[in-house]
């Protein structure tokens, strides 16, 4: 609940809206997001929290990828569409680094518009650990306790983390699916 505070306090503190696209089409799937989380945040307010800072940096580094054709051509790389979190497009150095970095998620999370457009809806956070050794702690992540890493969940030996930065969630800004995704 705090998390869904927090978004909808930056939606109100927004200066200016854009309708996102992007250039793909993805399955003939209908999006039920609704309208209102089409739209992204393009200037913020100041910051009154580091996480607030923390997120407005994410903003700042990902809303280049409201274009498809610009995260592809950055390296990011069509991967699999999974219910509850969409399409992703996957960054393998970003990935291999093993390290957060709030400005360079491994992964982009794609959602179809009305038109099975595929437009920005979220962000994927992926840290992997070694198999052979205990699961180490959870990375850092963004600042404060809200944002809660999952273990392996995916079946990979690594730290995962979503973050709906460009979309409504109303499970959560951290939670690690979004009803409104097909």
């Amino acid at each position: 609940m705090k998390a869904l505070r927090l978004f909808l306090a930056l939606v109100t503190f927004a200066v200016a809206v854009v309708v996102v696209s992007s250039g793909s089409r993805a399955s003939n799937r209908k999006s039920t997001v609704p309208p209102r989380a089409a739209t992204a945040i393009t200037t913020l307010a100041p910051a009154t929290s580091d996480l607030e800072r923390d997120l407005q940096r994410a903003h700042a580094a990902t809303a280049k990828y409201h274009s498809l054709t610009q995260a592809v051509a950055d390296g990011y790389i069509e991967d699999v569409y999974e219910s509850g979190e969409g399409k992703h497009y996957f960054h393998p150095a970003y990935y291999d680094d093993g390290v957060f970095d709030i400005e360079h998620p491994e992964a982009l999370l794609y959602v179809p518009d009305e038109n099975g457009k595929l437009r920005l809806a979220g962000l994927e956070y992926l840290v992997p650990y070694d198999l052979n050794s205990p699961v180490p702690p959870a990375p850092d992540g963004f600042s404060g306790t809200d944002d809660v890493w999952r273990a392996g969940d995916e079946g990979f030996p690594e730290w995962a983390l979503n973050v709906w930065i460009w979309t409504y969630n109303p499970d959560g800004l951290f939670a690690k699916d979004n009803p409104l995704v097909p």
